[in-house]
């Protein structure tokens, strides 16, 4: 048999293989009419809008979309958009890959009635699909050999796609402004077509407008679906997708003849997808050799192999204290939430974090302010193991004052995982010939039984008898299958 083909695969897996981090700089100038008091909140939306391969650098631009909400002179809420660019590089060393943009801090360094600067410090990180390479042996069909197959998902094609949506909101009152904007998009699914990939989910955008003076929420729920072409692709394949919301416009329109607000909302969405296919490997484990003397080498490749993906909800009350008096919530502007531990439990595994949520609330004396809690959670299922890739997204559904300086939320929690397994296989990476093979008093012969071959012939070849094989080989039989392995225990005769 010969085994050179076998030998020589191509592991892949989906790793981090490249990170920038710089600051960026912007001011922003704001109406005269509508002097700044006080910052209350900054909102930064990063996106990639070019990128360049050239040699092992990578080169990209980008774009930061800001949203300022801040107080007046007056102590109205009012708010500020602009859109900075950016460039940078960092060092990518494969071809295949995709970038993740976040802003990690944004900081006030300066403002003024009219202006304000921000310092943002941007993180980029770059995936791609690391490959590890094992090359052929080649004769090692002049060998006695053992295989062992492995399973793993093997790369088919990777695609980068952007789509648009378009939502429109009809609210009974009069917006007199849109004050702050935000959205979130929910990947529930991604399937495999022929030569094609279906995306599906849920676009959230909510929208804080100023009505009488007053804010209000509005917020529109859509679903999704987006195809685009993918070849090589078949509707087996197993699909790993990213999408991010990259930008959001939210333009108002009003109808004088009935004071109805018409909300337009323009949606840009990214979704990067790498396709697998399911394959199986097979390696030399063992080789020996009847004839030769020989040293062989063996090593191990590891690789991280995507296994699938699910997601659940699940909703929880906190509450928290802060340390002003308040008189109301104005709205809740960001939610964030961090996993601290995954750890595995009797019967499921149980998710352990934090929540932050930040809120725009007034006190006795009608000022604004931002406040922050932390809400810690604990999410138990019997859904994910401890060794999966669990992302939890959060939002406010509601929230209430208790007395002046508690507030009580209710978090929704949208968990969502990935499933990976460690594909560890052992490879016979070199074999060297040593001199020619001699009768051996050693305490072991191994010997792979060959096409045809029966327990007699077997037994002359390893000089020995079919009834010791028999004994110490329980299962072997008379009929012997090509490739079963005989094992023999010798004593050692050796006289001083």
């Amino acid at each position: 048999m010969a085994f050179e083909n076998s030998q020589a695969f191509v592991m892949e897996s989906k790793k981090m293989v490249g990170s920038e981090q710089f600051e960026s700089l912007c001011r922003i100038d704001v109406l005269a009419e509508k002097p700044i008091k006080k910052i209350v909140h900054i909102s930064a939306r990063p996106k990639i809008v070019s990128s360049e391969k050239v040699g092992e650098n990578l080169d990209f631009t980008g774009r930061t979309a800001y949203t300022v909400v801040y107080e007046t002179e007056e102590g109205a809420i009012a708010s500020v958009e602009t859109v900075i660019d950016w460039q940078n590089k960092t060092v990518c060393d494969i071809d295949n890959y995709y970038i993740c943009p976040k802003i990690v801090e944004n900081t006030v360094s300066g403002f003024s009635a009219n202006e304000v600067a921000i310092s943002s410090l941007v993180n980029i990180e770059v995936y791609g699909v690391k490959q590890e390479k094992v090359l052929p042996i080649t004769n090692l069909e002049e060998y006695v050999v053992n295989e062992k197959s492995y399973e793993y998902q093997k790369l088919v094609n990777s695609v980068k796609e952007t789509f648009n949506e378009v939502l429109e909101l009809e609210h009974s009152g009069k917006i007199e402004e849109v004050l702050y904007s935000k959205g979130e998009i929910l990947l529930k699914n991604a399937t495999a077509g022929i030569d094609n990939v279906c995306v599906e989910g849920e676009l959230e955008i909510i929208v804080y407008g100023l009505e009488n003076g007053r804010i209000v929420e509005l917020t529109k729920t859509a679903e999704f679906k987006h195809e685009f072409g993918a070849l090589s692709v078949v509707p087996n394949n197993m699909v790993d997708a990213v999408i991010s919301l990259d930008s959001l416009k939210v333009s108002a329109s009003i109808n004088e003849t009935d004071n109805k607000t018409n909300l337009i909302m323009s949606i840009e969405n990214k979704v990067y997808a790498l396709i697998y296919s399911k394959e199986f490997l097979s390696v030399v484990e063992d080789a020996f050799s009847t004839k030769k003397e020989t040293n062989a080498t063996y090593e191990c490749v590891s690789m991280d192999t995507f296994d699938g993906q699910g997601r659940f909800t699940d909703t929880a009350v906190g509450s928290f204290d802060v340390d002003k008096e308040l008189f109301e919530i104005c709205f809740a502007l960001e939610t964030k939430s961090v996993i601290s531990e995954v750890k595995k439990e009797q019967d499921s595994t149980k998710v352990i974090g934090a929540t932050f949520v930040d809120l725009v609330c007034e006190t006795e004396s009608r000022e604004k302010v931002k406040v922050q809690g932390v809400v810690p959670f604990a999410i138990s299922s019997n859904e994910i193991d401890k060794d999966d890739f669990v992302e939890i997204k959060s939002k406010v559904t509601s929230c209430k004052l208790r007395g002046q300086k508690e507030i009580e939320a209710v978090i929704e929690y949208d968990v969502q995982y990935k499933k990976m397994k460690n594909v560890c296989v052992n490879y016979l990476s070199q074999i060297e010939e040593t001199g020619e093979s001699k009768d051996s008093l050693s305490a072991i012969k191994v010997y792979v039984v060959k096409e045809n071959e029966d327990l007699f012939s077997v037994a002359k070849a390893m000089l020995t008898s079919p009834e010791i094989i028999t004994a110490q080989n329980l299962g072997i039989e008379e009929e012997l299958r090509e490739g079963m392995r005989v094992v023999v225990y010798n004593g050692l005769d050796i006289s001083f």
